[in-house]
């Protein structure tokens, strides 16, 4: 014996009498498990799921738990009618089946329906036997169809078939209406649509016999406020309105039929996607009772109706659209065309392509030819079938260019979905020899020099970058910089300078190398040998390069000596990526300039060791500066006067310790380095506040303090000005400061060094001039130069002793510079030998390490004040 659920969901019987039940009936079914049924919220769940009212939730559970029998149950709200059928094993409840279905029809409809389950579903002992082969048997044999139930006849079936071949929706729908007036002996049988915009309605296919008057005129238009029409929103709702002779009529009822010229109707609602779009009616002049069977029939033809009205809506908003996109496409330049996929029939061109065909006019064109009319529109078509491009929505491109027009064109293809959802080929060009040409001379300016007309930086790296990525290629990288370009720029203009740079450009672009010089910035030349390794050759290409920068440089007005300096790295040895590449060929142009310049230098390990030490010294530097000077600290070395027997002074020297070394870093290193970056300038006006700050702590009024000023600081606009600024900020008598310049520089630039020198000495601070002797100044400067002070360079004191030159090169300063009322000190005395000997050839002070090395502040102000205690001799 099976159990209870095989009874309720497995047996036989159930199936098929559900599936009477949707055929004949249009019900819906729901089997509940007793499960469900033991708690209210079972039972609400459960209905929800299958998308019934709640009202139905309350009226079934109170039957159940009443212990009533079920019977059908109207749920007005929901216009709906329920039944509910007990499923029993052994004389208990073990499930519940409910059938459900919209209420509308007509009322015989619902006691047919109704009928069929007092008849069939409660014999118990017909269907719910436990005995399930009998059940079986009886399914078999005696299957349960009630008399009313219809299903589609002859007749009907004549009516589908006829509709297929009958041509043309629209009047294939009016024939259609007729046979079914004619089969079921309608007076009229019309299509009542609501119009798209849902304001008003009209009538769109109407068949009537030859004694009805037709209704499309009376209704047609109408709005929907209408109150004829009220009737539409019932029909909505239920889905089907119908009067006849059993029906309990309303005003609102004979209204309507009188309206429409009909003792009884039906009105049945037409839906597309669950969206209200009309009603068909079915009406006649004669009363009678509409039977289940013609309200089903009705309903199916009805649906059928649904569909055509809607495709051909369908149909007419594709028309629409297809003109408003042919519209736009005609409006397009591009060259556009629609085929098919796998034939190639030509669908559509628009008519920048129909105008395009010269050969035929817009009324004549022939469509099948238009791929021999414009081939170069479609020349890919032979290469690339239709049929292989890549998926739905994916489109490629090409260009090509075409001889028979001298054209360029952009062609764009691939498939696409047409206005009808099919699949269709899509090529569209148009005429880019504009862009072409505008993009060349883009590309020309991207990657050449307009001034030299010669390949760029940019061009430069784009070719290295192409031989790096062929691979296991070899080649060399030349890097020409000229040696002091500027000062041709700042002394004969901009002009000349370009002229210059013209004239060497066309002498490298003529050497034996291919077209492979760029320049590459500024004063700066590249050259790519590709494909160059062999040192010898490498060698005698660049002394020719050397040797013609022997030679001046003509220019329209002028003749300019000009050398360079060449840095060589080779590839891949020296770098594998063009910055690598590059960078070491900067090092090893570096390396050239740090030689003497005009000569060439290749690229080593040990150079970009030098380079990368230089690097770290520079952010260490940088570190300090940014740090409130962090490791900087200024000695003192004083100045001894051979007269007076005292100390008049000292000069500042800087002294760096970089944080976190704590190592003591040479001035010749740093210095330098300062200079170059810049940071000289912060870092001089650091060392005169300082300078000052330890001013204010002498009690000695008559001794001075004496400061290097780098050239980088003397180039600064408001140099002056600046210094001025700092020792006035402490009260601090200005000739108590002397301020040093290097003979080197001032011999270079000795008008502009004049100026300021004068402007400086003018308010009351003293003016040195350093390291006199290796400037090879002409001593004609010494009356031009405002300085007060001469510092003999320690390399004509080092050897004095054992040099006559030395001793009448400082023998005839002191004489010129006395006769010019200018003191003369001599730097680095070491011995009592050269003290003995320079107070002899007249020099008045002198500074070394014999009288005191470098030293703190507070420690050199000791030895100055025993000094004074002591009025030291000479020896």
């Amino acid at each position: 014996m099976k159990n209870s659920s095989y009874v309720a969901f497995e047996c036989s019987p159930v199936k098929r009498l559900k599936q009477l039940l949707k055929q004949n009936f249009q019900t819906d079914s729901v089997i509940i498990e007793q499960n469900a049924l033991v708690s209210y919220d079972r039972l609400r769940k459960e209905l929800y799921g299958h998308h019934l009212p709640e009202q139905c939730v309350d009226s079934v559970y109170n039957m159940i738990t009443s212990g009533l029998p079920l019977t059908p149950v109207k749920i007005a709200a929901w216009n709906q009618w329920l039944a509910g059928v007990p499923l029993r094993y052994a004389e208990n409840i073990t499930a519940l089946w409910l059938i459900h279905k919209p209420l509308g029809d007509h009322q015989a409809d619902i006691e047919a329906a109704w009928h069929f389950l007092r008849t069939e579903l409660l014999d118990e002992d017909k269907y719910y036997n436990p005995n399930l082969e009998n059940a079986e048997s009886f399914i078999k044999t005696e299957p349960p169809l009630h008399p009313a139930v219809h299903t589609l006849n002859d007749p009907q079936l004549d009516i589908f078939d006829l509709f297929k071949c009958v041509a043309g929706l629209k009047s294939g729908i009016n024939k259609f209406l007729e046979h079914i007036a004619v089969l079921y002996k309608l007076s009229r049988v019309y299509v009542f649509e609501t119009s798209p915009d849902e304001n008003s309605n009209h009538i769109s296919a109407e068949w009537k016999d030859e004694q009805t008057f037709s209704i499309r005129n009376l209704i047609n238009d109408i709005p929907y406020n209408t109150s004829v029409l009220d009737h539409l929103s019932v029909v909505n709702e239920k889905g089907c309105y119908h009067t006849s002779s059993l029906t309990e009529r309303t005003d609102a009822d004979s209204q309507l039929a009188k309206y429409f010229d009909a003792k009884s109707l039906v009105h049945i609602a037409m839906y597309n996607h669950d969206k209200f779009i009309g009603f068909v009616g079915y009406s006649s002049v004669h009363k009678r009772d509409w039977t289940c069977a013609e309200i089903i029939t009705f309903k199916n033809l009805t649906h059928f109706i649904a569909n055509i009205v809607s495709r051909l809506e369908t149909e007419s908003q594709l028309n629409k659209i297809e003109k408003v996109f042919e519209l736009i496409l005609d409006n397009v330049i591009d060259n556009i065309c629609i085929t098919t996929i796998n034939s190639g029939k030509i669908l559509y061109v628009n008519k920048s392509l129909r105008t395009r065909l010269s050969s035929y006019s817009d009324d004549k064109i022939h469509i099948d030819n238009i791929l021999e009319a414009a081939p170069e529109l479609f020349l890919n078509n032979n290469a690339h079938p239709l049929t292989e491009i890549e998926s739905l929505g994916s489109l490629s491109q090409r260009e090509f260019w075409n001889d028979r027009t001298n054209q360029w064109y952009l062609v764009t293809e691939g498939k696409i979905n047409w206005i009808d959802n099919s699949i269709v080929h899509l090529s569209s060009s148009i005429d880019i020899t504009e862009r072409k040409q505008s993009h060349l001379i883009i590309e020309n300016m991207a990657y050449n020099d307009q001034l030299l007309k010669i390949p760029n930086r940019q061009k430069c790296q784009l070719d290295l970058n192409y031989i790096l990525q062929q691979g296991n290629i070899q080649g060399a990288v030349i890097f020409i910089d000229l040696d002091d370009f500027k000062d041709i720029n700042n002394a004969y203009g901009h002009g000349e300078g370009d002229a210059l740079l013209l004239s060497v450009s066309e002498f490298l672009a003529k050497l034996p190398i291919g077209n492979n010089v760029y320049r590459f910035g500024g004063d700066e030349f590249i050259i790519i040998l590709d494909g160059i390794v062999d040192k010898n050759v490498i060698d005698k290409l660049i002394s020719t390069i050397i040797a013609r920068f022997f030679y001046p440089w003509e220019t329209k007005h002028y003749s300019h000596y000009c050398t360079a300096s060449i840095g060589i790295s080779s590839y891949p040895k020296d770098g594998s990526t063009f910055t690598d590449i590059f960078r070491s060929a900067d090092i090893a142009m570096y390396s050239a300039k740090k030689n003497g310049k005009n000569c060439y230098a290749y690229f080593s390990p040990q150079s970009n060791a030098e380079i990368c030490k230089r690097i770290e010294l520079e952010k260490m530097l940088r570190y300090s500066v940014n740090n409130q000077f962090q490791g900087f600290e200024v000695y003192y070395q004083p100045f001894f006067d051979f007269k007076r027997g005292i100390y008049i002074g000292a000069e500042a020297l800087l002294r760096w310790s970089p944080y976190p070394t704590d190592t003591i870093i040479s001035p010749e290193q740093f210095i330098p380095l300062a200079e170059n970056s810049g940071l000289i300038i912060p870092i001089g006006q650091w060392i005169i506040d300082k300078v000052c700050q330890d001013l204010l702590a002498l009690n000695k009024s008559d001794f001075y303090l004496s400061i290097n000023l780098s050239p980088r600081q003397i180039q600064e606009q408001d140099v002056i000005g600046s210094i001025i600024g700092i020792i006035d900020s402490y009260k601090i008598p200005r000739e108590r400061i002397c301020m040093e310049i290097t003979e080197n520089y001032a011999a270079l630039n000795i008008n502009d060094i004049i100026e300021k020198l004068e402007k400086l000495k003018a308010t009351g601070i003293k003016v040195a001039m350093d390291d006199f002797g290796t400037g090879y100044s002409s001593l004609n400067n010494l009356k031009k130069l405002p300085v007060q002070l001469l510092k003999i360079d320690r390399s004509f004191i080092s050897d004095i002793a054992n040099e006559e030159f030395h001793i009448l090169f400082v023998e005839t300063i002191c004489t010129l510079a006395h006769k010019l009322n200018i003191k003369v000190c001599a730097e680095g005395v070491e011995t009592a030998q050269q003290v003995k000997l320079l107070d002899r050839l007249g020099v008045d002070y002198a500074q070394g390490n014999y009288y005191s090395f470098p030293r703190q502040f507070d420690e050199m102000m000791k030895i100055v004040y025993a000094a004074d205690k002591l009025n030291l001799s000479l020896y």
